[in-house]
């Protein structure tokens, strides 16, 4: 629609008469491939993570919000306005990433095995490569032109993703259950 990105996005000049904007910020976007890139992976992702660990997600994309925008605000004085999701799939790729090498999924002995073991180092290095790729060039890694990347909003993501799978708690029964897999008996709860 035109004019509802503007309306809604986090814009610096804004914010004492429109403070939704914070959160606002989060569904505006510059193009739409900016858009689709970012449904893709919030949608991807976070169903993996929201079948897998309910209650980290659901946590994870009710506070990142806030905390992004804040990001935003403190790293990246010299832009004025903010629009996108990848934040929240930053904070995403991690959580998925940690949740993995936190309950050994991937660890398997046989062929494979220790490749398979380290899928979530791989990617939260590769995670790291591109934000340093953005924050050196100035440009997005995935989508061209239109505006500027902000990496230090990706990081910030990133590092609560790393957070929300590495909290210990006390897991759901939805998370018990989806986390014994297809094929195999529910895992029982530990006195």
């Amino acid at each position: 629609m035109p004019g509802a990105p503007e309306a809604v996005e986090l814009a610096r000049g804004e914010l004492g008469r429109a403070p939704w904007r914070l959160v606002g910020g989060h569904v505006a976007h510059f193009t739409r491939e900016h858009l689709v890139w970012d449904l893709v992976v919030l949608l991807a992702l976070g169903w993996t993570c929201e079948t897998r660990w309910p209650r980290r997600t659901r946590a994870l994309l009710l506070g990142a919000p806030l905390l992004l925008s804040a990001t935003f605000l403190a790293a990246h004085p010299a832009l004025a306005n903010y629009r996108g999701l990848s934040g929240l799939g930053s904070a995403l790729v991690l959580l998925l990433a940690t949740q993995l090498h936190v309950e050994g999924a991937l660890r398997r002995t046989g062929p494979g095995g220790r490749w398979l073991a380290a899928l979530p180092l791989a990617t939260a290095v590769l995670f790291l490569a591109k934000a340093a790729f953005e924050a050196a060039t100035g440009s997005a890694v995935f989508i061209e032109g239109g505006f500027v990347p902000v990496p230090a909003v990706h990081l910030a993501g990133g590092a609560l993703g790393v957070l929300a799978g590495l909290v210990p708690g006390s897991r759901s029964a939805g998370e018990r259950l989806s986390s014994s897999g297809p094929g195999r008996a529910p895992r029982r709860a530990r006195p």
